[in-house]
């Protein structure tokens, strides 16, 4: 079984001023995130606005991820699309590309039942040899994924290695985690749940704000899991924690881009329809930034 642990930043996807995917830009973030000490990457995903991203879009965006990480850190591009066949296609390019896994949300233009899940992650499975991390969204895939739904999935498909819970609710991480056992490595993808993950037994987070703060990020991961320091975790915490409500109460994307921006990493505006900041906020999170 692969094992990824740690901060996985969940990527920005910056775009140039006429809109097109901005390549040198890419690079520089994916350098900086690794000199920080990030753990692992993951593009494409929701930080990275992957409903706006054409099939191509993607494509290139992990071609150029997995290029600039040189193999010094994961790559987990995100692959979940709508349509199976688009899933497989995405997840088949990522094995070629060299990815080291993929990340995948069930797809929610209208409700599946299990059945239907498992079908589906199936046949992405059978088609591209690479491990799963299945993400738990449901407040945006319309899809809760229950423990021992999860459980049996892994046993049935053995590459579903690992679990993004996106849930935001402290009860289903753990439950999540305590089904999980040596099995599914359960990461947090909730920003303010990242303490009570980890403290909790989490192998890590799934982190946009480590496209802002990565040092602060990866810094919270090694007090808990490998200095054992709880109170500097907090103290930690309680510094950085400001700005990670701020990223989800004001739109997360445009919060994050913006955030990044501000620590000298832009990755221009997110795509329409979603807007920038309006420069009242991004100068109240740069009041917040300045204070860590």
């Amino acid at each position: 079984m692969t094992r990824w642990h740690g901060i996985l930043a969940a990527l920005v996807t910056p775009f140039t001023p006429d809109d097109r995917v901005d390549e040198a830009t890419t690079r520089r973030l994916v350098e900086g995130l690794i000199d920080a000490g990030v753990h692992g990457m993951i593009p494409t995903g929701s930080t990275g606005e992957f409903p706006t991203l054409t099939l191509d879009e993607r494509k290139r965006v992990v071609e150029i991820v997995v290029d600039a990480a040189r193999g010094r850190v994961p790559v987990v591009p995100h692959t979940g699309a709508m349509a199976t066949r688009d899933v497989v296609d995405l997840s088949r390019h990522a094995q070629r590309t060299g990815a080291s896994g993929v990340m995948i949300v069930p797809p929610y233009y209208e409700p599946l039942g299990e059945d239907e899940v498992r079908a589906h992650y199936a046949e992405v499975a059978a088609a591209a040899d690479l491990p799963i991390m299945l993400y738990n969204i449901p407040s945006a895939s319309g899809f809760a994924f229950r423990p021992e739904f999860v459980l049996r999935l892994a046993a049935e498909i053995p590459s579903i290695q690992s679990v993004k819970d996106s849930t935001g609710d402290a009860r289903a991480l753990q439950a999540m985690l305590s089904a999980g056992g040596d099995r599914i490595t359960v990461f947090n993808g909730w920003d303010s749940l990242s303490l009570f993950g980890l403290v909790a037994g989490t192998a890590g987070c799934v982190w946009g704000a480590a496209n802002v703060i990565p040092r602060e990020c990866v810094a919270l991961y090694e007090l808990v899991a490998h200095k054992r320091d709880l109170a500097g975790a907090q103290e930690l915490w309680a510094r950085i924690l400001p700005a990670n409500v701020f990223f989800e109460r004001e739109g997360y994307v445009a919060a994050v881009k913006a955030g990044a921006g501000i620590a000298g990493r832009p990755a221009g505006a997110p795509r329409a329809p979603l807007r920038p900041l309006t420069a009242a906020k991004a100068e109240e999170l740069r009041r917040l930034l300045a204070r860590l």
